[in-house]
């Protein structure tokens, strides 16, 4: 079962946290706190940073997306093509980085991180 934004399983996590170190956020013994917007999005990135890096090898955009929705087994099987083709769709429909750029503070200093003052 898979949580929250980016649909991370309680094992990932678990596995992020006891054998990776991941230990900024405390799952707590209890999955649902897979739900918790930061909790999920660390460890969502933390395993995206695990699978950029796998087997000790710089991979690609389509390994790293197609290993996190089927696992590193899958990454360059036919099952997870589809949802390869699907990322690839939204990513091309979205704004320009040269866009994006536009509204980011040339200062770091300038930006806003939630849940701190």
């Amino acid at each position: 079962m898979t949580f929250g934004i980016l649909q991370i399983s309680s094992q990932i996590a678990n596995w992020l946290f006891r054998e990776h170190g991941y230990r900024a956020c405390e799952l707590e013994g209890e999955p649902s706190t897979l739900y918790r917007p930061f909790v999920n999005v660390y460890f969502g990135v933390a395993y995206l940073r695990w699978l950029s890096n796998f087997e000790h090898r710089t991979r690609g955009e389509e390994f790293v997306v197609r290993a996190f929705k089927g696992g590193t087994k899958k990454a360059n099987h036919k099952s997870t093509l589809s949802y390869w083709k699907r990322y690839i769709a939204i990513k091309e429909s979205l704004p320009s980085r040269f866009y994006l750029y536009c509204f980011v503070p040339r200062n770091v200093d300038q930006l806003v991180i939630l849940g701190r003052s």
